[in-house]
């Protein structure tokens, strides 16, 4: 539902920067991502962007690594693991020394913190299947559903009484994506950070 919620949001964007995206789906979900496919992006220096659902956001921010101190230095995994919910996984060269190794370690943390902060968004809403019933039925009351329950009701809403598979479930979100409004606050939410990440600046 994430990705067809995105490129619902860009239909309005300039299409120089729609031809410019490619919009992926991670396997593994946002563990996966924050803890491997993350780390392995910051080494290579692919040029990424991540968006996760909003009920795995734990902080309203990523710290910024130039303001941990030195003695705070210890403590970046324990950091990393309270905003990411995750021990990210990173390549540390070996046969350098102990003292070497921390350096290194320490480093890939506060870079990651950086790479965070530039490149990982989340989503509005619980889950992206919060946006489509607010959308799709204004009047309806989502304010405060679970995830689990926000997917229950967009699957009743768009199946009807009709036993349906997940392959047909996203064809019948894909179609009903096409009826949400351009000017609903989550897409204009979605086409600003994407046009953050590409242009340093709004839309």
């Amino acid at each position: 539902m994430a990705a067809l919620l995105i490129e619902r949001a860009i239909d309005s964007m300039d299409p120089g920067d729609v031809q410019s995206l490619e919009i992926k789906v991670a396997p593994g979900g946002s563990d996966a991502i924050l803890r491997y496919l993350g780390p392995a992006a910051m080494t290579s220096g692919d040029d990424v962007y991540v968006f996760l659902d909003g009920d795995q956001r734990k902080v309203d921010n990523f710290t910024d690594p130039n303001t941990i101190a030195p003695a705070a230095h210890a403590q970046l995994g324990a950091l990393l693991k309270g905003e990411t919910g995750v021990d990210p996984m990173f390549h540390i060269p070996g046969g350098q020394g102990v003292a070497a190794h921390e350096a290194a370690k320490v480093q890939a943390h506060l870079n990651y913190l950086m790479w965070l902060r530039a490149r990982v968004a989340y989503l509005p809403g619980v889950v992206p299947e919060e946006t489509f019933l607010t959308a799709l039925n204004p009047a309806g009351a989502y304010d405060n559903l679970t995830a689990a329950e926000a997917k229950v009701a967009l699957k009743e809403m768009l199946a009807k009484d009709v036993e349906v598979t997940s392959s047909e479930l996203v064809t019948l979100a894909k179609v009903a994506a096409a009826s949400i409004p351009q000017g609903h606050q989550n897409l204009a939410a979605i086409r600003q950070r994407i046009s953050l990440w590409l242009h340093g600046a709004p839309a």
